[in-house]
């Protein structure tokens, strides 16, 4: 028989109309019970720890998952904004072909290549189906490309400054070209052979003369630089404008100009007065247009 101080007696009052109940219990039982309780509570709170650790993994997971498919649908967008990027220098270099045989330059290389990979591309950035490779597959494309079409546009930055010089050229030389009537009159004698009014022998004409009123102010037909003044017996009273690029022109039988040697002029600015100094039959102004000092008919320059 066991001894009375070894016995526990466990009351459970429900309350005030409910029956007392009692749990008697030996020491060793106690023990084993409040072992086994506190094992219990151990192993529930390592599930719970665990079951929470779990928990957000797998939200930490989910997040990473969201964050790699959002950062595959960047990439894809990059990737066709890239593709349109590549298709409008691809129209770029077409136009700039255009202007090329336009300015009469060297045309360069086709625009629709193929790639030494073996793949068709434009501008040697190869074209895939946007989604079909890796992510890592696309950004080493992508990254290609790029290289590809910052050469492209390093070398349509080039090709078009080439073409801008060719008209920035032309448009000088057009400035330069003596296109206007240099003075409002009648023409009274063309270029070519023709019999001379002093001798009525025949002779080479260099130029046109363009009879009017004494005094009519004198036009520059295009930009240029002043390049003699001076006077002798047959011209009487001349001058001389260097345009560049091997063109001149001499207005003769003047009666003064405002200018001097070195001054530049603009097409349109008044350069002398119509006179009748030198071997003159009347006021008129004798016109010259001169390539690399060669006479050449005024009137094809004339618009």
């Amino acid at each position: 028989m066991k001894k009375q101080e070894d016995l526990f007696t466990i009351v459970f009052l429900p309350g005030s109309k409910g029956r007392v109940r009692r749990l008697t219990l030996t020491r060793q039982a106690l023990k084993s019970s409040l072992a086994v309780t506190l094992a219990v509570l151990v192993v529930s709170v390592f599930l719970a720890l665990n079951y929470f650790q779990m928990l957000g993994k797998v939200w930490e997971l989910d997040s990473l998952r969201q964050e790699t498919r959002s950062q595959r649908l960047q990439i894809q967008a990059f990737a066709v904004n890239l593709f349109d990027l590549e298709k409008q220098l691809l129209r770029l270099k077409e136009f700039d072909h255009r202007l090329q045989r336009a300015a009469n330059l060297g045309v360069r290389e086709r625009a629709t290549v193929t790639d030494a990979r073996g793949g068709p591309t434009m501008l040697g950035v190869e074209i895939t189906k946007v989604g079909t490779p890796s992510s890592q597959e696309m950004m080493d494309q992508m990254r290609w490309g790029i290289t590809r079409l910052k050469e492209e546009a390093s070398r349509q930055e080039v090709s078009f400054q080439r073409i801008f010089e060719h008209f920035e050229d032309r448009r000088y030389q057009l400035a330069a070209t003596p296109s206007l009537w240099p003075v409002r009159g009648r023409l009274t004698s063309h270029f070519g052979y023709r019999t001379s009014p002093f001798s009525g022998a025949i002779e080479f004409h260099s130029g046109i003369d363009i009879a009017t009123a004494k005094e009519t102010p004198v036009y520059a037909p295009a930009d240029g630089v002043v390049s003699e003044v001076g006077y002798n017996e047959g011209y009487g009273r001349y001058l001389e404008i260097d345009h560049g690029y091997g063109l001149r022109t001499a207005y003769g039988h003047i009666s003064h100009t405002p200018l001097s040697v070195g001054q530049k002029v603009r097409r349109g600015q008044a350069i002398a007065s119509v006179g009748n100094s030198g071997n003159s039959t009347g006021p008129h102004l004798h016109y010259e247009v001169r390539v690399q000092n060669v006479p050449r008919n005024p009137m094809k320059y004339i618009f």
